[in-house]
């Protein structure tokens, strides 16, 4: 569909009902999935900081009945063998793990038997008895498969729609870039393309991790309109915080909801996560390149925008809108933002 829509959809249709039945891993598990939609908007001459809202739908599923280095067993032969193998290293699929003490996280799968997976971790303490299931990463290609907005670059070195994966963790904070890719059509095919990397090479399978943001500019005159599709995920979200001796990180991240949360609705302080010392990075979705974030902090019991008594905490973070926390110098380490959401919020 190619229609352009130009804004967030509402709480009534940003959640296309579709009810999908998918085909049972074993035969008394039944499952469902709701599927939805949001529109996003980049103007022109404008950076967008995106937050995926949406997971790909399930592949597999089931109970973890028993944890062995890094292989984590499912109990019974539900799979096929290989299936979920990572190519030239780089994971297709991964592992999110619905409940107990490892809840909302999510493991890279490096390889698969017809009853178990070995994942990308080396501690999975906490895994045993967890309810998991396995999905594809998003990739460039199954984000926007005709390019963003159906725009497709014919002169490969104007670039003027990119999508910019930042350094998810930038050290002294700011936004420094990691990769930049393009989408273009040449004789042959049409594809997204990253820079530095020979033209001829197709970069569609170039994954955007779980919880993580990134920024689509647009270089040109013309506002571009597009859609995520995806599957509604109630569970909850683990989203890693890494901070570090002696630097401020940034941390962009991505919570993958449908609708849109208040800064108190994020629960980014009850987490634990969040010190006096840290800030809250809200992009603009408005319009313009480079734009400073809003930066918003916790202090007296309530959120308040930098410079601001006023609480802040009711202030809406979009579907689809990426933000950062930026963590103060403090020790090396990764701690789990754990955000739970229901539609009744």
């Amino acid at each position: 569909m190619k229609n352009k829509v130009s804004i967030f959809l509402t709480r009534a249709t940003a959640l296309a009902l579709l009810a999908a039945p998918f085909c049972p891993i074993q035969a008394q598990e039944v499952y469902s999935a709701t599927i939805g939609a949001v529109a996003v908007k980049v103007p022109s001459q404008s950076d967008v900081m995106v937050a995926l809202p949406f997971k790909q739908e399930k592949a597999a599923g089931g109970n973890v009945t028993a944890v062995d280095g890094s292989v984590a067993s499912l109990g019974a032969d539900t799979l096929t063998e290989g299936e979920f193998n990572a190519t030239d290293g780089i994971a297709s699929h991964y592992l999110y793990v619905e409940n107990e003490g490892l809840k909302g996280r999510h493991f890279d799968i490096v390889s698969n038997t017809a009853s178990a997976v070995t994942l990308d971790a080396a501690d999975l303490t906490g895994l045993s008895g967890a309810n998991v299931s396995i999905r594809a990463h998003w990739t460039l290609g199954t984000l926007f498969p005709e390019g963003v907005g159906y725009f497709k670059e014919s002169q490969a070195g104007r670039r003027v729609v990119e999508v910019i994966v930042p350094d998810l963790r930038s050290v002294g904070g700011g936004l420094a870039a990691n990769r930049i890719f393009y989408f273009y059509e040449d004789d042959t095919e049409a594809a997204w393309r990253e820079v530095g990397k020979p033209l001829e090479s197709n970069l569609n399978s170039a994954v955007i991790e779980p919880g993580t943001a990134f920024v689509v500019r647009n270089n040109g005159a013309t506002d571009l309109d597009y859609f995520f599709f995806g599957e509604v995920e109630y569970g909850p979200l683990a989203i890693p915080i890494v901070s570090a001796t002696g630097d401020s990180i940034d941390n962009f991240v991505a919570v993958e909801r449908p609708l849109g949360l208040t800064i108190n609705d994020l629960q980014l302080h009850s987490s634990g996560v969040f010190g006096a010392d840290d800030r809250l990075l809200v992009f603009s979705m408005a319009g313009g390149k480079n734009q400073a974030p809003k930066a918003y902090q916790y202090t007296g019991g309530a959120w308040q925008l930098e410079g601001d008594s006023a609480d802040a905490g009711s202030t809406m973070i979009k579907a689809g809108q990426g933000i950062a926390v930026r963590k103060a110098a403090g020790i090396d380490g990764t701690n789990y933002w754990v955000n739970e959401w229901s539609l009744a919020q």
